[in-house]
């Protein structure tokens, strides 16, 4: 066992690292500090014992701020690190709370603090807790594991319970080490706050079990039950996520979800603004506005001064007709608001985004293709076999139906490359080139979904006639949906294949994504992989990459299975915004 001579510092490493540790397993130290020219620098050290962890606390405390990793790292080939992949063993959910955050309470200290997470968690042992110098440290023993990433998320969502700082609970998160000196702000008198322990009552082999340590399964039931309590708490009584319940329920779903459950501190003034509209749109007066927005910042992590917060507010009424941060997110031009408000959005209860969607129909604005089913069974849509569909033969069947829904007759292969171009530093390109075009035509020829024709269309003055001439026909059985019946999908997803934002394997995966939506069946990774060939981690890719592309809006469901799982509500969207760059339009009044 190592002589220590700081016992506080020694309680704090027993705490957070493992009696003895692993050959290639090391405690990462690292001193942020200026030199005398006023240049910052960063010196990392690496330990293996408590010996040589005092002794570089006591060497360094004094040239710069020290902190320690969270979690002990490892040595890779030669290499050791703080990144995550660096990471091995984790023993602690940290609590950070800043001073800064919470200026509007009387002289807050370390029990105000702990009385905030009691009131969330009473049955939580809290094992120690520092005071920072500006701010309080709170820590609670997790039985050591190596499933650091778990440990994270469970440290996240209970820092968000208790309006705790949640920048603090990165994978790679350090912790200023006690006995040291804040050395980021000096106090009135000039000098550096010391890091001080206030309570630490971990005990490495205890009789009674709780001051020991948590498993990581008991912390992530607590965090799930006390998470779900708020939801339930904080949802208004009308509130009917089940299945079925009426589409034009609910209006502004997104302010009602920020008001009731607060923002985080990036989202704070953006949505004070939505949110003072939202009350004048109800015919809230100017006083009970006040008192809401100020109930509101109280719910926000963390919140801001009163006074600050009244002042804002006294600003936005003022100018109410100036600055208009309302509307759903994709009306507004706001790069950074947009992706705020987006984050709340929820179209597929929310009455406005429905009845937007709804107009835009109405409008023209949203157009559709109709997809034949039988070109959507599991032979099509595989990713192998002889039957099996590519991206492109999809997007030209889907092409094809477009120019069947405005005009009966055939379609030259001039024309229809006309529809698939997009534009790139102001010129106009084919999406594929013309070798691929005559490969994916043969192959739905084979496939007996198209018929080629050698004659001249309508209109044509030549004498004779070249390739792109020839004229496309969709055979027989594609044309009529009397049999097999069709789905519908928005036109905005071809022109992001058009354009190069979504590959062909994402595209077909959007089509089979809407097909099981279309047909009330199931969404999962395992159907869609079942469906397409594909595995669960290239899936998932797509499916991120038709969000980024506005084809589909994903959306985690307040309900779970039987199992208690939760899952993912899919929606495909329409968007206007590769319109600009492709030339994918049609109207009743084109000509072929």
């Amino acid at each position: 066992m190592d002589n220590a001579k700081n016992p506080v510092l020694k309680r704090y490493y027993d705490l957070l690292f493992p009696e003895s540790l692993k050959e290639n397993e090391y405690i990462r130290i690292v001193c942020l500090g200026t030199d005398e020219e006023e240049n910052p620098y960063q010196i990392s050290k690496y330990v293996q014992s408590y010996t040589e962890y005092e002794d570089i606390v006591y060497k360094y405390r004094k040239l710069g701020n020290l902190f320690n990793s969270l979690a002990t790292v490892k040595n890779i080939n030669g290499y050791m690190n703080g990144t995550a992949q660096y990471q091995r063993q984790r023993r602690v959910l940290f609590l950070d709370f800043d001073l800064k955050d919470y200026q509007e309470i009387e002289q807050p200290d370390a029990w105000y603090f702990s009385g905030v997470i009691k009131r969330k968690f009473p049955d939580v042992f809290l094992h120690a807790y520092y005071n920072s110098g500006h701010g309080f440290h709170f820590y609670i023993a997790v039985k050591p594991s190596c499933n650091w990433r778990e440990i994270v998320r469970v440290n996240t969502v209970f820092a968000k319970i208790v309006g705790a700082d949640t920048n603090s609970c990165k994978p790679t998160q350090l912790a200023r080490i006690p006995c040291t000196y804040n050395r980021k702000y000096p106090n009135a008198d000039g000098e550096y706050p010391y890091v001080k322990e206030i309570v630490n009552k971990y005990v490495r082999s205890p009789e009674n079990g709780h001051k020991g340590f948590y498993c990581l399964s008991y912390l992530q039931r607590r965090t799930a039950e006390i998470n779900a309590s708020q939801e339930a708490n904080l949802q208004y009584s009308n509130w009917n996520y089940a299945e079925g319940s009426d589409i034009r329920q609910f209006r502004c779903l997104c302010n009602e979800k920020a008001f009731r459950h607060g923002v985080d501190e990036t989202e704070r003034d953006t949505f004070q603004g939505r949110l003072i509209w939202w009350m004048l749109s109800k015919g809230f007066p100017e006083s009970k506005i006040y008192a809401e927005v100020q109930s509101w910042n109280m719910r926000c992590r963390p919140p801001k001064q009163k006074n600050i917060v009244d002042r804002d507010t006294k600003f936005y009424l003022k100018h109410q007709n100036v600055y208009h941060l309302n509307g759903c997110y994709w009306k507004i031009s706001d790069s950074r608001v947009k992706e705020i408000v987006e984050k709340y959005c929820d179209k597929i209860y929310c009455y406005d985004s429905a009845k937007f969607a709804l107009n835009d129909q109405a409008d023209g604005m949203a157009a559709k293709i109709r997809v034949n089913r039988k070109l959507l069974d599991k032979v099509q849509l595989i990713n192998k076999g002889e039957k099996s569909l590519s991206g492109y033969e999809f997007l030209i069947l889907n092409t094809m139906q477009r120019f069947q829904d405005v005009s009966q007759e055939a379609v030259p292969i001039a024309k229809l490359k006309q529809r698939l171009m997009y534009k790139e530093q102001d010129s106009w390109k084919f999406c594929m080139d013309s070798s691929t075009l005559k490969k994916t035509l043969n192959a739905l020829i084979a496939h007996k979904c198209i018929i080629l024709k050698n004659k001249l269309y309508r209109g044509c003055r030549k004498k004779s006639s070249v390739y792109d001439d020839q004229v496309i026909q969709m055979t027989q059985r594609l044309k009529k949906f009397e049999n097999a019946g069709f789905i519908e999908v928005f036109d905005s997803a071809a022109k992001a294949l058009i354009s190069k934002k979504i590959s062909q394997t994402d595209y077909k995966i959007f089509l089979t994504l809407v097909k099981q939506i279309e047909t009330k069946k199931s969404c999962t990774l395992d159907v869609l992989s079942d469906i397409t060939g594909l595995c669960k981690p290239n899936i998932r890719r797509a499916l991120l990459k038709l969000q980024k592309a506005n084809c589909i809006q994903i959306e985690k469901s307040l309900q779970k299975t039987e199992r208690g799982v939760s899952f993912n509500i899919y929606r495909q969207i329409e968007t206007n915004r590769w319109n600009d760059c492709t030339s994918y339009t049609f109207s009743n009044s084109d000509e072929i």
